[in-house]
């Protein structure tokens, strides 16, 4: 699979190199080949998914692979507050004839693409389920003016919003648009079904085409079939995290569902000559759930309340309230408009500024234009029924042509004018209707507004943003003026560095120093571990009966742990390890991990002295462990890893760009 992969990136990369793309198009006229700034970017995307360190927030391990390698591994992982069980707020499911060439150029070249959409972030999957939603709505209107059958476009628009709430709830924000757009769509459709019959029967006797709708009736099946998929996924979500975080024990109920059939013989019920009555009552003789029994709105409320966790409504809850909000940050409620959009977007949040501007000159144009075009032609009605009047007996033929042919003329020229001015000079070569360009703004508006609510801020919570934001301002960056090239290249600089700084530099030392520790100093001391219990049984020869196994395999296991060095990792000033790269297993008491966060010195060097009897790791952006006074300890430098920023505790020098490790032992 690797293989096939890097000689299609070969073979992209030639083409580049070789402008081969104009003989494929030549070929085949009605595919559009991918322009050369996107194949550039795949072989980008390539090296930096498999190269890059960088640390962007530990929501990208922490949210998905420490918990899914606790279960799957068996490893001795760290459980956040999102996956607790009490409380659980995070689902564990989750973890138009476009010029498409140029607006994927854009998308594709973003560091928000590149870096982000290669973590396993909630936030990216919200950000591609937003998108997703938004490519199936802006491409429902073409299938109902086809007259194409909607059913699955309908039952995946469900899916997909339940898919993403229960990836964050938060999708509600930027799906809401799409949710009254559609409803504008179908209802606009159901409203003009009888006109346009009449219409269609006017157009195909003068071009040939058929307009199609929707009828009532069909707009209220499509309703009733995304509602009908949302039920229908939000339902699975709900069983599989109720049975994850041990709300619902499945066992319990596979053992009422066998003990409610276990008197059902369905070859006598259904093959012998018996009764419909004696069927009747020997299916009531059979013993029923507690639940079934008493089947009543107090006790299914009961049962839905304590049996069953909703994630996105206790995640939601939890936002709620400012003092758990405060454990990850209060920021000010303006920090999403002038600090994390521009960070994400860069030039981009300049455009969107353009973009909402030209939509109300537009709007306020059209009107405008709108009455001038009424108020003309109402005179030139009058002007005309005037001269008919005057010369109808004389030149009734001559003249009556002429007001036909002038008429059509000033109309012509009034309409023309009205769709110019609709657009203003640098939206000429606009590529979307009015109606979709405010579409796109009212997601990126209402999704703004509505995250800017809440206290606590991250730049990542507006990774949704980018792809509207994106179609919305590609075409800025083809216009033949000197401001698309400057844009252009201000565009390339932003993402290089910022691809740079949080793929390589940001952090960038965490992960590599925890597959480090897990090769060199895990993986040897679990290794060591399993000789010496093979030993341990070899030499007590054990034969015990399978019910004393599971006992034994304890006191050995024990044992074994005696003869090992305890181990402490700590980590000082960095961003929280995720546990699982270190492969620990479960069982494994001898080695633990410490995460100090952001403490001083002080602390650490206290924690270290009361550590007896293990060897202690220490991974630091800084030297001053070196320079302590320890009781009983000596410390030195082991290891380094380059390169490392922690912005919170700069480095002195271009040299101390790294994290370093250091080793700490008893006197």
């Amino acid at each position: 699979m690797l293989k096939k992969v890097i000689l299609s990136i070969l073979y992209n990369l030639k083409n580049v190199i070789f402008n081969r793309n104009n003989n494929y198009n030549n070929n085949n006229k009605n595919k559009i080949p991918l322009p050369n700034s996107y194949c550039i970017s795949i072989l980008i995307r390539f090296i930096v998914g498999v190269l890059a360190i960088g640390y962007i927030h530990p929501d990208e391990y922490f949210q998905s692979p420490e918990i899914t390698s606790s279960f799957m591994f068996n490893f001795k992982t760290f459980t956040p507050w999102e996956f607790n069980d009490s409380n659980p707020c995070r689902s564990v499911v989750i973890p138009f004839n476009l010029s498409h060439r140029k607006s994927l150029s854009i998308l594709s070249s973003c560091w928000l693409i590149i870096i982000f959409h290669s973590r396993t972030f909630s936030n990216t999957i919200e950000s591609l389920l937003v998108a997703t939603l938004l490519t199936i709505i802006l491409l429902y209107k073409k299938s109902i003016s086809k007259g194409e059958n909607t059913f699955f476009k309908d039952l995946l628009i469900g899916i997909i919003v339940s898919c993403g709430i229960f990836a964050r709830f938060t999708f509600i924000f930027f799906a809401t648009p799409l949710g009254i757009y559609l409803l504008y769509l179908l209802f606009q459709s159901s409203s003009s079904s009888s006109s346009a019959t009449k219409s269609s029967i006017n157009n195909n006797s003068n071009n040939g085409c058929k307009k199609f709708t929707k009828s009532k009736l069909s707009c209220i099946i499509s309703i009733i079939l995304i509602i009908f998929g949302f039920l229908i996924a939000s339902s699975f979500f709900i069983i599989i995290d109720s049975i994850y975080f041990n709300y619902l024990d499945h066992l319990k109920l596979i053992s009422d569902f066998n003990l409610i059939t276990s008197n059902i013989n369905t070859s006598d019920l259904f093959l012998s000559s018996n009764s419909t009555i004696d069927i009747i009552n020997q299916i009531s003789n059979i013993p029923k759930h507690p639940l079934i029994s008493d089947l009543n709105s107090t006790h299914i409320i009961s049962f839905l309340k304590n049996n069953l966790t909703y994630t996105p409504i206790n995640s939601f809850l939890y936002n709620l309230d400012v003092d758990n909000l405060s454990d990850h940050g209060i920021h000010n409620r303006l920090t999403h408009l002038f600090v994390n959009l521009p960070m994400m977007v860069g030039p981009l949040v300049l455009l969107l500024f353009i973009e909402i501007i030209s939509i109300l000159k537009n709007g306020f144009n059209v009107n405008k234009q709108t009455n001038n075009v009424n108020n003309n032609n109402n005179n030139t009605n009058n002007n005309n029924n005037n001269n008919n009047n005057t010369n109808n007996n004389n030149n009734d033929n001559h003249n009556h042509s002429g007001i036909d042919n002038g008429s059509i003329k000033r109309n012509h020229h009034s309409s023309s004018s009205l769709s110019q001015s609709s657009t203003s000079p640098s939206n000429r070569k606009e590529v979307f209707p009015i109606s979709i360009r405010i579409l796109l703004v009212s997601i990126i508006l209402f999704g703004l507004f509505f995250l800017s609510l809440a206290p606590h801020q991250e730049p990542r919570f507006l990774l949704p943003l980018f792809f509207p934001l994106a179609l919305l301002s590609y075409r800025y960056f083809y216009f033949n003026k000197k401001s698309s090239k400057l844009l252009l290249i201000l565009w390339i600089l932003f993402n290089m560095i910022l691809t740079i700084f949080f793929g390589f530099v940001h952090q960038g030392g965490v992960t590599p120093s925890l597959v480090y520790i897990g090769s060199k100093i895990v993986k040897p001391q679990q290794q060591q571990q399993y000789l010496l219990l093979g030993e341990i049984e070899n030499n007590l020869n054990i034969t015990n009966s399978n019910i004393n196994n599971n006992k034994i395999n304890n006191e050995n296991l024990q044992k074994s742990n005696n003869k090992l060095n305890n181990i402490t990792i700590m980590f000082y000033h960095t961003y929280m390890p995720p546990r699982y790269l270190l492969g620990i297993e479960r069982n494994n008491e001898k080695i633990n991990l410490l995460d100090l966060g952001g403490k001083d010195i002080n602390s650490l060097k206290n924690l270290v002295d009361e550590i007896k009897g293990s060897k202690i790791f220490i991974l630091s952006p800084t030297k001053d462990i070196l320079y302590q006074q320890y009781k009983d300890k000596t410390c030195q430098l082991t290891e380094s890893f380059w390169p490392h920023l922690t912005t919170e505790d700069p480095p002195q020098s271009i040299d101390e760009l790294r994290l370093f490790m250091f080793e700490c032992n008893d006197l």
